[in-house]
């Protein structure tokens, strides 16, 4: 049996890198070693193995929001496009979808 675990992530109250990472810190409950910059999400975003679940479904609503703050926008929008290539070229048994 496929256990699915599906999160839904508002990014339309975000306006700086620090609240990001903040946020994604505690919707997708990243471990205590969390180091709150870019390269310490893109390995989280790598991982998942602290949720049970076989199959994690991701969706970031409000991104195109971000876009009146475009260096924020496009680290953000870069981060999310390197989790999502690295999860489609994955053959374990964890599958993880993300969109936005």
């Amino acid at each position: 049996m496929i256990s699915k675990r599906i999160i839904s992530i508002d990014l339309k109250h975000i306006h700086t890198d620090k609240a990001f990472l903040k946020y994604l810190y505690k919707q997708l409950q990243f471990p205590d070693y969390f180091g709150f910059n870019y390269d310490a999400l893109d390995e989280c975003m790598r991982d998942f193995s602290w949720f049970p679940e076989s199959e994690i479904i991701i969706y970031f609503k409000g991104l195109e929001n971000l876009t009146h703050h475009p260096e924020l926008y496009q680290k953000i929008k870069h981060s999310l496009e390197f989790s999502q290539k690295y999860w489609r070229n994955q053959s374990n048994n964890k599958q993880v979808s993300i969109s936005f």
